[in-house]
């Protein structure tokens, strides 16, 4: 017997057999499944078995989830951030590799963590193998930080899976109260968000969005991006990909993990109306500083009627395609 076998963790396995005579193949789950085959005269043979969870999405998807406290032990004068970074494979596909980044709070020095990292100056970076679908992988992470960190804990943590059509990415942050050294809020909108519907005329039940958010501060926040669709509507697809979304009130979220000052992002989204009439949707952004100021959040929202007509606004930059044959529709801010 010629046999190759490739074990890529408990989960997944790839084998290739050339044998003569007679042969016996068992694959048994401990009260879910018992597989037994037996063979006899000359074979090739290829199999793969992969064990998987259940899916959320019906795309490959990657959620990340950070939890973080802060430990004082007793009789020591230093003080610590403890983290727990959870890397989930909630979509359809195996994903392999998956890349970590956590970008340390300013002034916070790495301790340890249950994965050895590669090390910058202030950030961490692991490397999984893989993750099969429904898989999830935990890295806990030691921070000490100092007494002359500003009143909040901004953490960021970002994860980015192989696929077989590409890559899957989602981020996530961690905010902790310290209360220590108060910063003044800020003056004005430093985020501005502006909202933008367009309907494809060969198709009047698609609606694409557009979300553009300015930074129009000094400094460069994370932003935690809500937007609330109505009842008659239902997400097709957006870039990029939704950090989460609650089906359950119909809201989108995504992380931003940095914008820098005078930078914009924008996010694209579509729908389907599953109902008529006048259709009303609101975006929230919320910024967080890594250095504590507090920052006022951004609104803005869209009135979508069904059969109006109005002239065409785009964003300074951007356009839609000519022959996606889209139509501007009522915008308004609150």
């Amino acid at each position: 017997m010629d046999k190759e076998t490739l074990v890529a963790g408990l989960n997944y396995i790839q084998s290739q057999a050339n044998f003569t005579g007679k042969a016996s193949y068992r694959q048994a789950i401990e009260g879910s499944t018992d597989l037994e085959q037996e063979y006899l005269g000359r074979y090739s043979i290829r199999y793969k078995t992969s064990l998987q969870g259940t899916a959320k999405f019906d795309r490959p998807h990657i959620n990340v989830i950070k939890e973080g406290q802060i430990v004082k032990p007793e009789n020591q004068s230093r003080t610590y951030a403890r983290y727990e970074i959870i890397i989930e494979n909630d979509g359809n596909e195996i994903l392999s590799p998956i890349y970590v980044n956590d970008l340390f709070p300013p002034g916070a020095v790495y301790v340890n963590s249950s994965l050895r990292p590669s090390l910058a100056e202030s950030s961490a970076n692991w490397s999984i193998t893989h993750l099969p679908v429904g898989g999830r992988s935990e890295i806990t992470l030691w921070l000490e930080i100092g007494e002359n960190l500003s009143n909040r804990l901004v953490n960021r943590v970002q994860a980015t899976g192989s696929h077989a059509a590409g890559w899957a990415s989602a981020s996530n942050i961690s905010v902790l109260e310290c209360g220590w050294l108060p910063c003044a809020p800020s003056q004005g909108d430093q985020i501005v968000v502006k909202k933008r519907a367009f309907v494809n005329e060969s198709a009047s039940d698609l609606v694409w969005y557009l979300l553009r958010i300015e930074n129009h501060g000094n400094c460069t926040p994370s932003l935690t991006v809500t937007d609330s669709l109505p009842r008659g509507m239902k997400l097709i697809g957006a870039t990029p990909d939704v950090t989460s979304y609650d089906r359950e009130s119909n809201t989108l979220f995504w992380n931003i993990v940095s914008l820098k000052p005078n930078d914009v992002v924008s996010i694209i989204y579509q729908v389907q109306l599953t109902a008529g009439g006048k259709q009303v949707n609101q975006v929230k952004v919320e910024a967080i500083s890594p250095e504590g100021c507090d920052i006022n959040p951004a609104y803005d929202s869209t009135v979508l009627i069904l059969g109006q007509k109005n002239a065409q606004i785009w964003p300074d930059d951007w356009k839609p395609p000519e022959d996606w044959g889209f139509q501007c529709v009522e915008t308004s801010c609150v």
